[in-house]
């Protein structure tokens, strides 16, 4: 079932938090422990457990992994459905959760335990977002749906306008130096890189 869409977005702050306890007191995993697991201190996960900061989609990814679960899973409330549709909640700002790091994220895939590919899409603009370089295991692709922001890739800028879009290994330092109004693209994270199966016969 989908998250109400009219539901405060303090509340699903809240939510993410309460998900990210839930799972890791499952796992007999202390805050202490999941914060060395993320490179981050106790103080900030008891902040994300208690709803007063969302992490930015690097560090949520990095719980995520050290708690055995997606990203989106965090995000939304379970949602077990073959297939997801989704009409344009960029039309509805109160479905996107703001990060600390400005800008805001809703996953469209919310619950999907099965596919490797997870979908969040993004939104920012120049007087919230803050600059940022992070990195994390996997790929990303980005395609930006309107508007235009500068954004890096190890050393490299990319100018990104609507129909641009980028491909780029997740482990590299990555993120956005500005935005010029607003942006909204998708950012689309496979967990893993993927190997050619090994033909025995010709080794």
């Amino acid at each position: 079932m989908k998250m109400n869409q009219n539901q405060p977005i303090e509340d699903k702050q809240l939510d993410i938090g309460r998900k990210i306890r839930r799972t890791r007191m499952n796992l007999t995993m202390t805050q202490q422990q999941l914060a060395e697991q993320c490179g981050l201190t106790k103080s900030m996960i008891s902040k994300v457990e208690n709803g007063v900061v969302v992490p930015a989609l690097a560090t949520l990814t990095k719980i995520a992994q050290a708690l055995g679960v997606k990203a989106s899973q965090l995000i939304e409330t379970d949602n077990q459905q073959p297939s997801m549709w989704t009409v344009n909640p960029f039309e509805n700002p109160a479905q996107f959760v703001t990060t600390s790091l400005g800008y805001r994220i809703y996953s469209p895939a919310a619950g999907d335990n099965d596919h490797l590919m997870q979908p969040i899409l993004i939104t920012a603009t120049e007087d919230e977002v803050k600059p940022h370089m992070v990195s994390h295991p996997g790929e990303e692709y980005i395609f930006v749906f309107e508007g235009e922001m500068t954004f890096v890739v190890d050393e490299t800028i990319y100018l990104m306008r609507r129909g641009d879009s980028l491909f780029f290994d997740a482990m590299q330092k990555h993120g956005i130096r500005a935005v010029k109004g607003s942006v909204q693209y998708v950012d689309i994270f496979v967990g893993h890189h993927f190997e050619a199966p090994v033909d025995e016969s010709q080794i």
